[in-house]
């Protein structure tokens, strides 16, 4: 990816395909002189245009003044702009055909064309952003949770950066008497007061580790989770499957074994994109090959979920193969937080033969621990809902505040892993009385890490493999 700031940039910044409208946008030094080249306003004076004024008027070819399409445009000046740089957008109507024209136009008068990524790259080179706000610019348009619409968000608007700012001043407030004791020997520097650099050291792992809690439900937020739905045949896994994604997805009759592969979708649920797995009821005696086959695929989708929900039908009594799907579950490892397990006593529309007790002790000496048991019909659409808030909150804990600062990227749970170790290095060398040198190459590498979620301290090469994911156009 280049890194000149010297030239102009364009690109077409709407989806491809066709729409009522379409957007390209224009970035750099020249971009108010290409946008003047090619943009014609019907009131005309454009040599008196204001930035921030939409203007309207026709592109047109400078070389024959030839019209390609009505449209719109507006005017921006840097810094005040996405980029920071002079910026012009251009609205037309939304044929690729009409867009490629209108870029190769600005192509001609002397703009090259955008890399993936580089319009958001040059708002962070420019210091409009720092490299947290630029990933969750990339995550927002990619969003496909209201969890992860929500997260990105917040970390656009800076909670992220603001915390490991927070936690990069107190390690560097801890380094400034030390490197001062290092630097300046024969001078009349203050003593270093150890008792005071350990309070700092212990501020800066507090609010990694406080980070770090909540990278997990982070991950979530931004990239979903899944959902197995398991137990014995005939206890009502499809019809419940199909009520969480509103549509008949898996074929439903009153015979036993009807599903006999696995089926997958995603659902949004409590705002969270759940990935739900239909299995094949598990059952130690297979009657068919298909059926063992089906069972296998449930135990693998069982290996590869992060939540289970356990389907009773509460209509007959518990039997040996609702035993069998507990005990399958808790080798598996479900029942622990890690792992939660939802159990949904259906058929609730039905006389009942099985009481939450009942399940809760069979589950007991299963050696599985529910995260919750939930009355649910799928006929009569009854604890949907609650089915709904259990997978969330199964999901995500306990509801974090609106604005808590939550760790989605791998890379940036990495940072913070790394700058931890550090900082506890830090701490152990400090308590042992060794040098202070030895303490302060600790602390270089925690801050080292931390300005690496910024981009404070950022190579190339990582600036190229993050913004290589970014779409063309932003």
């Amino acid at each position: 990816m280049p890194f000149s700031m010297d030239d102009t940039i364009t690109a077409t910044a709407t989806a491809p395909g066709r729409g009522a409208i379409g957007v390209v946008r224009i970035s750099g030094p020249s971009a108010w002189n290409i946008g003047l080249a090619i943009f014609r306003s019907k009131s005309g004076g454009l040599k008196r245009i204001k930035p921030r004024y939409l203007y309207y008027g026709h592109v047109v070819n400078p070389a024959n003044s030839e019209q390609l399409d009505e449209a719109l445009a507006v005017f921006f000046r840097g810094p005040h702009t996405y980029t920071a740089e002079d910026m012009i957008e251009i609205q037309s109507h939304g044929s690729p055909l009409i867009l490629r024209r209108i870029t190769e136009l600005a192509l001609a008068q002397g703009a090259r064309s955008a890399e993936p990524g580089e319009f958001t790259l040059r708002a962070f080179l420019n210091g409009r952003i720092d490299l947290a706000q630029a990933e969750a610019i990339a995550d927002l348009v990619s969003s496909s949770s209201d969890a992860a619409i929500r997260q990105s968000l917040h970390q656009l608007e800076g909670t992220l950066s603001r915390q490991t700012k927070l936690a990069n001043d107190a390690i560097l407030r801890a380094m400034a008497p030390i490197e001062a004791s290092i630097d300046f020997p024969e001078e009349e520097v203050p003593p270093v007061e150890r008792r005071n650099i350990q309070q700092l050291i212990q501020s800066a792992q507090s609010i990694a580790a406080e980070l770090l809690s909540g990278a997990e439900r982070g991950r979530i937020a931004r990239e979903g989770i899944s959902c197995v739905i398991a137990g014995r045949p005939n206890a009502g896994k499809s019809s419940l499957f199909n009520a969480l994604l509103q549509m008949d997805r898996a074929i439903v009759t009153a015979m036993a074994g009807t599903t006999r592969d696995t089926l997958e979708e995603t659902a949004l649920l409590g705002g969270v994109a759940v990935r739900l797995t239909d299995t094949a009821g598990i059952t130690e005696i297979a009657s068919d090959e298909a059926e063992a086959i089906g069972v296998q695929r449930s135990k693998t989708a069982l290996d590869n979920a992060e939540i289970a929900i356990l389907v009773i039908d509460s209509s007959l009594a518990l039997c040996e193969e609702d035993t069998t799907a507990a005990h399958m579950l808790a080798e598996k490892g479900y029942g622990a937080a890690r792992r939660p397990i939802i159990a949904a006593l259906n058929k609730a529309d039905m006389p009942h033969a099985v009481t939450a007790a009942a399940l809760r002790s069979m589950l007991d000496a299963a050696g599985v621990q529910p995260f919750t048991i939930i009355e649910t019909s799928a006929v009569e659409k009854t604890g949907l809902r609650e089915l709904e808030t259990a997978i969330t909150q199964a999901a995500l804990g306990d509801q974090f505040a609106e604005h808590a600062p939550i760790v989605a990227r791998a890379r940036h749970r990495d940072a913070l892993l790394r700058a931890s170790e550090a900082l506890a290095e830090a701490q152990q060398t400090l308590i042992s009385g060794a040098p202070l040198d030895f303490v302060a190459e600790d602390l270089r590498e925690a801050s080292a890490r931390l300005s690496e979620i910024t981009g404070f301290q950022v190579t190339e090469d990582l600036l190229t493999i993050i913004f290589r994911d970014f779409c063309i156009g932003k």
